[in-house]
């Protein structure tokens, strides 16, 4: 057995490259109209301002990075929450106007004003999983274990605990300010009144949600489960829009354009769709740049964010890959 492997291997090798090759030359995505490597090393998390002039990385050295992709000599800034905590900065997100930053490690929470890179606010928090901010960058969506909490950054205190059952790995809020939406390593996803705290709607899932989003007029949620499908539904009654194709497919994130019309949609294999919500049809697909090509998942698409009012978007890869993309 291990001459035959001897033998194949190079085969093996052979053929996986005349195909990527095969595979490069047919596809006629659209190619991306910047791209910018900010780093080679490993990223947890990462977003992008709504100008698509500022992107804030979680490094696994473990602190967080904000880069001004216009000067990219060094970050702006580099932050960590103590030297002494060997796990890092795990999740961070970013005001769509770029101006307050919010930095999770597992068991405490920061807040940034990112102009003078000082700390506003500074809250130990136990078990973190994800993280959201508010458009206003003055309120944050904390997931946790068996729980959410809606958090005043100025006041640092809980608006609502919004309970759950599992560990809360994806999370977002609307942008009118009307809705958060949580999910759960136990198949569950919720909808929640951010007017009154109540839960307005549930969903289980056949499988781990990956990821969630809400549209900028609240109208809408999309969920994806992993290796499931990924489905619109209405958020007034929970009934479903649309449940888009392939049927079977996991995502890393999903993000609506700022008109609530278009949905752009990431795989874990690299490839970026965008969607008609109207009519659920797919208008066009990226595939972007991998820090390994032989490996199609070998960085995952962590921050997808429509940016320059909708006219462009904007993505981060694990590998520190930062690529924009014509939409219209």
């Amino acid at each position: 057995m291990n001459m035959l492997n001897k033998f194949l291997a190079p085969l093996i090798r052979t053929f996986s490259i005349t195909c990527f090759i095969a595979l490069s030359a047919c596809d006629n995505s659209p190619k991306a109209d910047k791209t910018w490597e900010l780093t080679d090393e490993g990223i947890f998390s990462a977003a992008v301002s709504e100008d698509g002039k500022y992107a804030l990385l979680a490094s696994t050295t473990g602190k967080a990075l904000l880069w001004n992709l216009k000067k990219r000599k060094r970050p702006v800034h580099a932050w960590q929450h103590s030297e002494s905590d060997a796990g890092g900065i795990i999740a961070v997100a970013l005001s769509p106007d770029h101006k307050y930053a919010l930095t999770a490690e597992r068991n405490s929470l920061a807040w940034w004003d990112t102009s003078s890179g000082k700390t506003l606010g500074f809250w130990p928090i136990p078990e973190i999983y994800s993280l959201s901010i508010s458009p206003d960058g003055q309120r944050a969506l904390i997931g946790l274990r068996d729980q959410s909490f809606y958090f005043s950054l100025q006041t640092g205190t809980y608006i609502y605990t919004l309970p759950h059952s599992g560990m809360v790995y994806a999370n977002d809020l609307s942008k009118d300010g009307r809705f958060a939406i949580t999910a759960s390593d136990e198949k569950e996803v919720k909808l929640w009144s951010l007017l009154t705290g109540k839960l307005k709607q549930t969903w289980l899932l056949p499988s781990k949600p990956y990821a969630v989003a809400l549209s900028p007029n609240g109208k809408l949620a999309v969920t994806n489960a992993a290796s499931g499908a990924t489905t619109i539904r209405k958020t007034s009654n929970g009934k479903t829009v649309h449940t888009l194709t392939p049927a079977r497919t996991t995502l890393s994130k999903l993000t609506f354009s700022p008109n609530s019309k278009r949905l752009a949609t990431a795989r874990i294999a690299q490839r970026i769709d965008l969607w008609d919500v109207k009519s659920a049809s797919n208008t066009k697909f990226w595939r972007p740049k991998k820090t390994n090509a032989m490996r199609p998942s070998a960085a995952s698409i962590l921050a997808l964010e429509f940016t320059h009012k909708g006219k462009r978007l904007t993505s981060i890869t694990s590998g520190g890959i930062v690529q924009r993309w014509t939409v219209k």
